[in-house]
């Protein structure tokens, strides 16, 4: 038998994959396409896929037991994986292709291996592990329930070691996995797995959250990659898409639109148009005024919403630009239409035909935001708007944050010019889209005067205690406030601050608010000169406060002895009251405000201003702490200078105070600082 020219280790993904794309049925192409989607790319993994697919309808068969009368959904996905074993047999008979065994594989490639492991040798390994491995690729195939991101790992530990090889809680995550795959396969029960029983919104949904949650380190990085065009070839092709599209070519109108919805080019014919009598959609492009229209929520959930008028007014659909040229050709193609197009495949034909490869087609849309970023200096998080590529971003970006319309326009021009494709659509008026939790200066200014005001009429020498320990927990509350805003706190049993952390004028404070990163989730956050000033200015007070109470008998010793902590620069909290000697909390802080504010209110407020004083997203994120396993903040590895970034901050945050009129209060002792 003549040798396959597709056996070269380091070109085995494109010559297997490549070769069995054009030689399988279409069916089986989808679903090879759609396995690959989700567990993983194989290039440089020398997985023979004729082992793996067996490994996948093993697993499969064996999880039937595990059903009650199985519904045709899992019938019909077990028949399409044994026609998908059956094809890719008869084409590694013909062609003779090689299987290689698979040696290191890095964590996220495990679930191959193990998949490899079932195709080679299904009887050394237990039904248990069948039956895990299969519910875990129906239950991603499906898309409808979630599965935790470590279960590879799990299942891996689970193939070596058995049972006795896992923490309790692992073991509960592999058997909520049947838990869920019975509810999903059973008789009744109706699941959209395969593309052409989804709806469009449905199919976008998953196929974001799917990259979202299963991003590589470079994509989550932004950098350029195999997966992705080099800015040239990028730039080449951008270029004569335009020109293709300007003379007439659908297929290239098709390819740009689907560069921004972030999609597979094969289901782009599904994108509904906006029209007169549309009201419940989750992602539509409206031809006239050029802009695609998509429900943030479809893929980043849960967002937060404040109540009340103290909040900036802003919705969860991400309204943004086609360039100008792209806008003016669908609209031809609108007005000859008869009758009004429901979607783009009625608009410009269903179908493809196009002189582009799948894969370059696909490298060209998965390289939309990373060419924004590292060519056109995109901010990174604008730059995921634009190509619907949230991998770039951390998920409390799209949380805290709140855009305007002109900043996405504007870098869409920026973006839109320098790749040569001239200038967006016109800006389309109106609300500003992301976070609802967004407080307005206005309201921000009302609390802190108010909070000021409480404090502004100070207990005489002469006064009775209860007065004097009243103004200290109301001047506690404004420096907890003025702590809470600007260090971006999140809600903790105590505010992370310690007097020997900041009572010598330090510009930066070590907060771990959120362990999920071990070690690397301690970071710096700046102190700026207004909450430097008001830390020493407590102190001072705490030292006079000190003194009157010391003597006194009638007075709780947990607070006293809290006050001496403070007094001795010991490694105490700062901020305590009365009611709590042990450090105030932030929740409880909140409380006390007497204000309708969401938790984190320093955190929308911030992540959506500092853009407005030059502060970039790598920036924000680092104040805020928001970072990914595969991109640190202060790892080894980054770009970020300390000395810089407190400066930068500083002054940002600076700016914004005094511009809202918050300054630092005199409590007990000293006098107001400018």
């Amino acid at each position: 038998m003549k040798e396959s020219p597709y056996n070269n280790r380091l070109n085995f993904y494109y010559g297997q994959v490549d070769y069995l794309q054009q030689h399988l049925s279409a069916p089986a192409r989808a679903d090879i396409d759609k396995t690959i989607e989700l567990l993983g790319d194989v290039k440089f993994l020398p997985i023979p896929l004729k082992v793996a697919i067996e490994g996948i309808t093993v697993s499969i068969d064996a999880l039937r037991k595990k059903i009650n009368n199985p519904n045709q959904i899992f019938d019909g996905c077990l028949h399409r994986f044994v026609s998908l074993h059956i094809e890719l047999s008869e084409q590694y008979q013909k062609n003779n292709f090689k299987n290689f065994m698979i040696l290191e594989v890095k964590p996220s490639e495990r679930i191959w291996q193990l998949f490899v492991r079932i195709g080679n040798a299904a009887n050394n390994y237990s039904d248990e592990l069948k039956e895990f491995l299969g519910a875990y690729f129906l239950l991603r195939l499906d898309g409808n329930q979630t599965v935790r991101k470590d279960l590879p790992a799990i299942l891996f530990k689970f193939s070596n070691g058995g049972r006795d090889a896992l923490r309790d809680s692992e073991w509960m995550a592999l058997e909520i996995l049947l838990v869920k795959v019975r509810r999903d396969f059973s008789e009744n029960v109706s699941s959209p797995i395969f593309d052409q029983e989804q709806s469009f919104e449905e199919l976008v949904a998953q196929k974001l959250r799917n990259k979202l949650e299963y991003a590589d380190d470079k994509a989550k990085q932004g950098a350029l990659d195999y997966k992705t065009l080099s800015i040239p070839v990028f730039c080449s092709m951008a270029a004569k898409l335009r020109s293709e599209c300007e003379v007439g070519n659908n297929s290239s109108a098709k390819i740009l639109l689907a560069s921004f919805i972030g999609i597979p080019f094969k289901h782009i014919d599904k994108l509904p148009l906006l029209r007169p009598e549309s009201e419940d959609w989750g992602i539509v492009f409206d031809p006239v005024e050029g802009v695609i229209k998509f429900d943030l929520d479809l893929v980043l959930p849960n967002g937060a919403k404040g109540n009340g008028n103290a909040y900036i007014r802003s919705s969860t659909i991400l309204v943004k630009p086609l360039p100008e040229f792209l806008r003016v050709y669908l609209n031809a193609k609108l007005s000859r239409s008869i009758e009004y197009p429901r979607n783009i495949g009625e608009l410009l034909g269903n179908g493809i035909d196009s002189e582009y490869s799948y894969e370059k087609v696909a490298k060209f849309i998965n390289s939309v935001a990373r060419v924004a970023i590292q060519f056109c200096d995109t901010d990174p998080y604008l730059a995921g708007l634009i190509a619907n590529d949230f991998r770039i971003l951390p998920k409390s970006k799209g949380y805290y944050k709140q855009t305007t319309r002109k900043d996405l326009w504007n870098a869409s021009a920026q973006f839109f010019q320098q790749i040569g494709w001239g200038d967006p659509a016109p800006q389309a008026n109106g609300l500003n889209f992301g976070s609802q939790a967004v407080i307005s200066d206005d309201a921000i200014r009302s609390l802190f005067e108010r909070l000021a005001i409480d404090i502004q009429n100070k207990p005489s020498n002469n006064a009775n205690i209860s007065r004097v320990l009243s103004f200290h927990n109301k001047f506690t509350t404004y420096v907890g406030c003025l702590s809470v805003f600007s260090l971006v706190l999140r809600g903790s049993k105590k505010l992370p601050i310690y007097v020997d952390a900041v009572s010598q004028g330090q510009s930066y404070i070590l907060v771990n608010d959120k362990n999920v990163h071990g070690k690397a989730s301690l970071q710096p956050v700046t102190i700026n000169r207004v909450l430097r000033d008001q830390f020493s200015l407590y102190i001072l007070h705490c030292q006079s406060l000190f003194k009157r109470l010391k003597t006194l008998n009638n007075i709780d010793r947990n607070f006293i002895k809290a006050l001496h902590g403070i007094v001795s620069n010991e490694h105490v909290p700062l901020l305590i009251t009365t009611e709590q000697p042990f450090g105030i909390s932030t929740a409880n802080l909140i409380k006390n405000l007497g204000e309708n504010l969401v938790g984190n209110f320093g955190r929308h407020y911030w992540e959506t201003n500092f853009s407005q004083h030059g502060i970039t997203s790598r920036e924000s994120a680092a104040h805020l702490r928001h970072q990914s396993a595969s991109n640190f903040n202060w790892d080894h590895g980054s770009d970020l200078i300390l000395s810089d970034l407190n400066e930068r901050i500083g002054k940002a945050q600076v700016d914004k105070l005094i511009s809202l009129d918050i300054r630092a209060v005199a409590g007990l002792s000293g006098r107001f600082m400018k």
